[in-house]
């Protein structure tokens, strides 16, 4: 099994983190994503998909996009918008619409693990896609979406997840969509 690590996640203040919260960046168009932002000038689309936040016309893999990706989350961070935690921790986020509840773990995993085949590719990536991903992170010097990683059950584990989830949520409100959230 990979190793997970702990991190200090830079992540919404408290008060902030529904009006920071949005849907994946992958799953709108320019146009659903500047619709989606409603007027919010704290949704985190301002970063995932700055696209919408630059001037019509302006190509798809041009350098600005990226550029204002790295702006707007430099504003977010020293507005106050977002917090650093103080020492590295695991996060416990829950997701839940209707009667289907899915419950992740939220750490660090090595690119090394997934290039020597430690980690398996769930899903045939386009490699145009990659590349933004790839100019995202760089511009914005920040992993800002989450990778999705499936585990093989281990009782320890499971165990440590549903004590954690007994507890109260750092996090819990639920998104214009219905979907309750929970950290």
């Amino acid at each position: 099994m990979s190793l997970v690590l702990p991190f200090r996640a830079i992540r919404p203040s408290n008060e902030f983190v529904s009006q920071v919260a949005s849907l994946p960046y992958d799953v709108m168009t320019k146009e659903e994503g500047q619709k989606a932002v409603g007027g919010n000038p704290l949704s985190f689309l301002y970063v995932e998909k700055s696209e919408i936040d630059v001037p019509e016309g302006t190509k798809s893999d041009d350098r600005l996009i990226y550029e204002k990706a790295k702006e707007n989350f430099i504003k977010m961070r020293d507005n106050k918008i977002f917090k650093q935690d103080e020492k590295p921790l695991y996060y416990i986020y829950r997701q839940q619409m209707g009667s289907q509840v899915q419950t992740g773990i939220v750490g660090l995993v090595s690119v090394a693990e997934y290039e020597a085949g430690k980690i398996k590719k769930h899903e045939l990536t386009r490699k145009d896609k990659e590349k933004d991903r790839i100019c995202h992170i760089q511009a914005v010097n920040a992993q800002t979406g989450p990778v999705f990683i499936a585990y093989r059950s281990m009782p320890a584990i499971n165990e440590v997840v549903e004590e954690t989830v007994k507890g109260n949520a750092e996090y819990d409100f639920t998104a214009d969509d219905g979907v309750v959230h929970k950290v």
